[in-house]
């Protein structure tokens, strides 16, 4: 009796780990999809009516705000309000900037001013401006001679001074400081780090260092003082922690991976960021080879309704980004001066396009929603990753995720392209990659003797201009009747995407294509 109890204990108690480890080893689709982040302070009016209009179609925002910027009470409370509601209320730092900061309270201001790393005060105004470290030795630095008169500053090289342009920060030794360029009237002008006014100089043919933003950093105990005002600040209104935090663009150098990723995401507990350096251009994609290190640059793109894109173009980006794998985060500053018709234009576009979005189950997801499906959880491996020829949400035409190049056509209907010599099939970026031996796969019909050519490329994050490594696959045509064309590739650890580029030597039909992880 004793040993049937065991045997039934032993029976369910591996059941039980089955269970736990079929749980554990969830697998997340490869269906890429879209994330909307809203930056900036805004009015009560503007958040509550996009709020709405999101939740009206089952989705959710971002809200990327400075805490310390919220001028009214009721902005804080409908902040908190949103985040109930399931929209993700971001961290964009306290004031939008890391090396200053302007206090509501005198009082607070009174305390700032005595941190260790406070450079310069204003205290008629509150402002705490913050020092910076500076790496001379910085192997991107760049040497030269220049003069400045006044504000006005002047490379000896004429070549040399189309490098001094907004924003960037050059080291005068004799100074001992760093100082910021805005061009004014055609003219290189010098304002402090801290973009304040009152440079008066007098300094000619000396060596100078225009400074990479690499080279000039917070120090740690700065991030960690914003991280903790950014923290205060939410509390105060009853806003969640921020999961999220997002670089402020503009004037001062930018924070790197590494420095989000140690203290924002190590110390603080963030589970993503929007970061600059390095992440060009912006993938956001399912097995990202580094995604511990990625999941703290989640770049936006651009190219939104602020930016006057129709919502033609903006369904293009989105299809074609759902097609290879990756995630679109679209960022908005609700800026609509230069939008005809507004306002009301603009809400009207987000309508329409939240409405195709559902209808063609699009996926819109918070910004730490995607992190942890991109980032955290384990793809399908067993997905075909190859975008169909027969899909094309957006409707132009053009199956999702391809471009047709040179003459070639597609026919959605048959799920074919129609290729010539001189025609060109090809898409480009292509993520959710499984690393290691894969297989494509591709159906081809045409007149014997043509060849079908394949060429692949693979791109690292680092070198995404240069591939890692090439391969052509040639297939060559017996007759009229479809075959079937196999190829190995091995997925190399370090590569994010791919480029794929389908060329013949004379009139083919193409058709599905495949390319899946050989188990």
């Amino acid at each position: 009796m004793c040993r049937r109890i065991r045997l039934l204990f032993l029976c369910l108690f591996g059941l039980s780990c089955i269970f736990r480890m079929d749980a554990a080893e969830e697998l997340a689709s490869k269906q890429g999809g879209v994330c909307f982040r809203y930056d900036d302070i805004h009015t009560i009016a503007e958040w509550s009516e996009m709020g709405a209009l999101f939740e009206q179609y089952g989705f959710r925002m971002c809200l990327a705000v400075m805490p310390d910027s919220i001028a009214l009470p009721q902005q804080g409370k409908l902040l908190a309000e949103l985040a109930k509601r399931g929209h993700e209320i971001m961290d964009h730092t306290p004031g939008h900037a890391m090396f200053q900061l302007r206090y509501p309270a005198k009082q607070e201001f009174e305390e700032a001013a005595k941190l260790p790393f406070a450079a310069e005060t204003r205290p008629g105004s509150n402002w705490v401006f913050f020092q910076y470290e500076f790496r001379k030795d910085h192997p991107e630095n760049i040497r030269f001679t220049g003069s400045v008169s006044g504000n006005e500053l002047k490379a000896d090289d004429p070549g040399f001074q189309k490098h001094l342009t907004f924003t960037r920060k050059i080291y005068i030794p004799s100074t001992g400081k760093l100082y910021g360029i805005r061009v004014m009237d055609g003219k290189s002008r010098l304002f402090t780090f801290w973009g304040t006014g009152g440079v008066n100089l007098s300094v000619k043919n000396e060596p100078m260092i225009l400074c990479s933003d690499m080279a000039i950093r917070p120090s740690k105990a700065l991030i960690r003082y914003m991280a903790e005002r950014s923290r205060m600040g939410f509390r105060k209104y009853g806003i969640p922690d921020p999961k999220v935090w997002c670089q402020p663009g503009g004037w001062e150098p930018f924070l790197t991976v590494e420095e989000i990723r140690e203290i924002y995401g190590k110390e603080y507990r963030y589970r993503s960021a929007s970061c600059v350096p390095e992440v060009y251009p912006y993938f956001n994609c399912f097995n990202d080879p580094a995604p511990d290190r990625y999941r703290f640059a989640m770049r936006p793109g651009f190219h939104f309704f602020d930016e006057q894109a129709t919502l033609k173009e903006i369904k293009k980006q989105i299809a074609d980004a759902v097609a290879r794998h990756r995630v679109l985060i679209f960022l908005s500053h609700m800026n609509t001066r230069r939008i005809p018709g507004g306002w009301k234009a603009y809400m009207d576009s987000h309508r329409q396009l939240l409405a195709w979005l559902r209808e063609k189950r699009i996926p819109v997801r918070t910004q730490t929603e995607w992190a942890e499906i991109l980032y955290s959880q384990k793809a399908d491996p067993n997905s075909d990753i190859m975008p169909p020829l027969n899909v094309d949400l957006n409707e132009d035409g053009i199956p999702d995720g391809w471009e047709l190049l040179s003459g070639a056509k597609a026919d959605l209907q048959k799920g074919e392209a129609v290729l010539s010599r001189t025609a060109v099939l090809e898409v480009k970026e292509l993520a959710g990659l499984e690393k290691g031996l894969n297989r494509f796969t591709l159906r081809c019909r045409g007149a014997k003797g043509t060849r079908v050519f394949v060429e692949l490329e693979q791109f690292p994050h680092r070198e995404w201009k240069k591939p890692s490594a090439k391969q052509t696959a040639v297939f060559p045509l017996s007759g009229k009747t479809d075959q079937v064309f196999a190829e190995e590739i091995r997925i190399k650890p370090e590569t994010v995407v791919m480029n794929l580029r389908i060329r013949t030597s004379g009139d083919a039909v193409i058709s599905s294509p495949g390319f899946r992880k050989i188990q």
